[in-house]
């Protein structure tokens, strides 16, 4: 399930572990409840175990 394009936030930054370029922070869905860091470079989508979670849990909710 690929990530929407979504509002780019402000705050702290992580560095990508496959090319160590600064990640963004972006909503994964239009909901705007889960954020999960994007890399610009490679676009590789990371998260930690509670965003996979928050996600795994408004997939469910939405009946998926």
């Amino acid at each position: 399930m690929p990530p929407t394009e979504s509002l780019l936030l402000d705050g702290l930054r992580a560095d990508c572990p496959a090319c160590e370029i600064s990640m963004t922070r972006r909503f994964y869905s239009h909901a705007r409840q889960v954020l999960v860091d994007r890399c610009p470079d490679c676009r590789g989508i990371w998260m930690d175990h509670s965003e996979l979670a928050d996600i795994v849990k408004h997939a469910h909710d939405l009946g998926g």
